[in-house]
Parts: C-alpha cells; sequence; structure tokens
C-alpha cells in the first residue's frame, strides 16, 4: 500500500502541533460522518504523537469500539482517556485535552467484549452515574447492560 507524507509522519509520531491540529480535525471529520475506519487510523497516529491528550484517546478507543477491533490496548487508550474525564469537555476541539463522560460507556463497551465482566458493570455504572452529561439511548443501554451483567453474574455464582 502506497503511503502519503501525511500518513507517514503519523506512523512515525512526528507531528507538528499545527499538523496535528489538522489531522484532528480531519480524524473529527471522519467521526461525524461514521467512518471509523478512516479515524481509527488518524487517531491512532496521533495518539502515538500524543499519549496524554485525553479527548484522542478517547476517540481513537471509540473507534476501535465501532469497528469491533477492541484488544488490550483499546482498553488501556480508554482507561487512559478515562482519567482526564472532565463535565466540562468540549467535544471536537483539539485544544480540550479531557475527555467527555461517553469515555466510560465505551470502556464499558471495550470491557464487555474482552469477557471483563466486572469492569464492564463499574464502568457502565460510572457512565449512568454521569446521566446529566450523557446521551438518553447510551444511558438506557448502560442501564440495560447493568441489569445483564448483574443477572449473568448471580448465574455465574450459583
Amino acid at each position: 500500500m502506497f503511503m502519503t507524507a501525511m500518513q507517514s509522519n503519523i506512523a512515525v509520531g512526528q507531528i507538528s502541533q499545527y499538523k496535528f491540529a489538522q489531522l484532528f480535525e480531519l480524524g473529527f471529520e471522519n467521526v461525524l460522518e461514521e467512518n471509523y475506519e478512516r479515524a481509527e487510523f488518524i487517531f491512532r497516529g496521533l495518539n502515538r504523537s500524543d499519549q496524554d491528550h485525553g479527548q484522542v484517546s478517547y476517540l481513537l478507543g471509540m473507534c476501535q469500539v465501532f469497528n469491533k477491533s477492541v484488544d488490550e490496548n483499546t482498553i488501556q487508550v480508554l482507561e487512559s482517556a478515562s482519567k482526564l474525564f472532565s463535565d466540562s469537555h468540549q467535544r471536537g476541539r483539539v485544544e480540550d485535552r479531557t475527555a467527555p463522560s461517553v469515555v466510560w460507556f465505551y470502556l464499558a463497551k471495550a470491557y464487555e467484549s474482552q469477557g471483563m465482566l466486572s469492569e464492564a458493570l463499574s464502568a457502565y455504572r460510572i457512565y449512568a452515574s454521569c446521566a446529566h452529561v450523557g446521551s438518553k439511548m447510551q444511558i438506557q443501554e448502560s442501564l440495560a447492560a447493568i441489569n445483564r451483567l448483574k443477572a449473568e453474574a448471580s448465574k455465574q455464582s450459583i
């Protein structure tokens, strides 16, 4: 596969602040267009360049959940982003290095996909407790997952 200059810069993590902002905008546009595969590629490169950017980590993990490419690294990235959670997160602004409350929802989904049910239950609960800043559909899905995982856990303990 032919690598463009942008792709090779992303691959080695050599991104100027200006280029980082441009790539962030491009990745975010891809998320809005639901092109999660391309967005994942962009955010993976940005994450290599700045692993302490909560929004980049959250968006990378979210894309991996949508792409069903969750692995150990996805969980590490989302756990890192969850530590940077802020109620005052400004979505889609590269200057905002925090993560939104929905990071807990995608962390729960990642845990669940890896069979880490008690961790998933905990993350869903944290997300549900942030209900004032979450989407109604995701909150309902979280509450349903909490009930399902609690029932599953009680079956396993019998």
